[in-house]
């Protein structure tokens, strides 16, 4: 195989003739990083059809109005107040307007800086983390309950620089939360943790735990040098295998990133890894470049192919699917658990996914269910 940067010339090279995308990856294998080379230049990685992707205006449903109103004043003030963080703001998501304005929010604990550098993330990277808040896991309940939220989102920064990757940290938040208010549902989006770690987080009983696998496996270089596949897939895999045990509570969720340059194909067969691995929630929404620091965006990928990847999930075996441009982990993160528990019990024969649409997720005011359903069997190596 060629190296990157000939690679990416070669991208570049075939883009500037009015080559697409989709003929070039067709071609055949190109790495995440020859995609960010051929960005390089004055032809981007995102050009489809001849024409960069970032110059192009924003399609109307990508459009998001801005944070504002009463409600969503009240969520910032109470963050400021407990000193807390969230995803919401650190990785810039098109979220915010809807999900503050519904007095809900995606904490994120340990700091805001990450000890990781994945190429398509907005939060800000060093060597080392802040210094960990012991006050930080009542707080956090503290302005959960002040909220009125009833289903928690907690996610948090990758913290190598810890012994044990910030994991007890993140168990101790959720034992917090648990000790305010038992019947709040909790969802958890975890780093990579392996054994010895994730044991920690799971046996302070969550009743979601998520790990993204970000995008298909050819294109894994856009993740930090320190991620991967094989290791996403363990954490998801152990985590499906603690709750196979232990009553089939935590469901296990991820998400994959969409217009990066990757094919149905090698979507279809992450979703078939993301199976076998036990997760039974999926997530999968158009990625936004954040800044200029980001990779460049490849292609806007239209709600209709968004439907069709939702219905091919849901016909693998996910026992709840959320696929829509502006999906992110926590996206309606509640109507998914509650979807997933109106699904449940399901077995490999009876088992009938539900879709939840974004429509639909809006206009959802179930509450959070508060049994805890089977789990749905992994899929077949």
């Amino acid at each position: 195989m060629m190296k990157d940067e000939d690679a990416g010339a070669a991208v570049s090279a075939s883009l500037a003739r009015g080559a697409t995308l989709a003929s070039v990856v067709a071609a055949g294998p190109v790495g995440g990083a020859a995609l960010a080379n051929a960005a390089g230049g004055a032809a981007l990685a995102g050009a489809v059809g001849g024409a960069a992707v970032g110059d192009q205006r924003k399609p109307e449903w990508l459009k998001v109005r801005l944070a504002s109103g009463q409600v969503a004043a009240s969520v910032g003030a109470t963050l400021r107040k407990h000193g807390l963080n969230t995803v919401c703001d650190e990785a810039r998501c098109p979220n915010k307007a809807e999900c503050w304005g519904q007095a809900t929010a995606t904490f994120m604990v340990m700091g805001a800086v990450c000890t990781r550098g994945c190429r398509f993330c907005a939060v800000a990277t060093a060597k080392e983390g802040e210094t960990l808040d012991p006050s930080e896991p009542d707080e956090l309940a503290s302005a959960i309950v002040e909220l009125g939220i009833r289903h928690a989102v907690i996610t948090s920064v990758d913290r190598d620089d810890l012994p044990d990757r910030g994991a007890a940290h993140f168990a101790a938040c959720i034992r917090a939360i648990r000790a305010r208010d038992p019947s709040i549902g909790i969802e958890v989006l975890a780093p990579d943790y392996h054994e010895g770690e994730i044991e920690l987080l799971l046996e302070a009983g969550p009743d979601v735990f998520a790990h993204n696998i970000e995008t298909v496996e050819r294109l894994q270089s856009v993740r930090d040098a320190r991620a991967g596949w094989q290791k996403s897939l363990h954490c998801l895999d152990l985590a499906s295998s603690w709750a196979a045990k232990h009553g089939g509570k935590p469901f296990v969720k991820s998400s994959i990133l969409l217009g990066i340059g990757e094919s149905p194909s090698e979507v279809h067969s992450t979703m078939d890894a993301l199976r076998v691995a036990g997760t039974s929630i999926l997530v999968m929404g158009q990625y936004l470049r954040p800044t200029a620091r980001q990779i460049p965006l490849v292609e806007y990928l239209p709600p209709a192919t968004f439907a069709e990847y939702g219905e091919v999930a849901r016909s693998k075996g996910f026992a709840s699917v959320v696929s829509s441009p502006l999906a992110r982990t926590s996206y309606h993160a509640r109507s998914a658990f509650a979807d997933i528990g109106a699904a449940a019990p399901a077995t490999a024969a009876t088992a009938t996914p539900t879709a939840v649409t974004p429509a639909a997720a809006a206009a959802s005011t179930t509450a959070t269910a508060t049994a805890t359903p089977s789990l749905p069997p992994k899929a077949a190596p």
